[in-house]
């Protein structure tokens, strides 16, 4: 999982340092803010599995899998398809 999640990770750091570069700075300061926040507490919506598998479930009329396996594979798959809608936006306006 580590794996699979670390791959996501580095692709919405490459998109963001291509969206804001300037923002780069700002990264570690960013992550201790994130790591300050209490326990529970959200730093971004795609954080809730639950939430983001049913929406994108949803959205495509899917069935949202109960099997704990299935419901990473869509959490990694819909924030992929956010991503790819990130980085066509960012090529169309290059």
């Amino acid at each position: 999982m580590g794996d699979r999640y670390g791959a996501l990770y580095e692709r919405m750091v490459d998109l963001l340092e291509r969206l804001a570069p300037s923002e780069n700075a700002r990264r570690a300061e960013r992550r201790a803010e994130v790591d300050e926040m209490d326990t529970g507490a959200v730093a971004t919506s795609f954080f809730d599995v639950d939430a983001t598998v049913a929406d994108y479930c949803r959205a495509r009329n899917l069935p949202v899998p109960t099997d704990v396996d299935a419901l990473i594979d869509l959490h990694l798959r819909a924030i992929g398809a956010w991503l790819d809608g990130i980085a066509a936006r960012l090529q169309q306006g290059q």
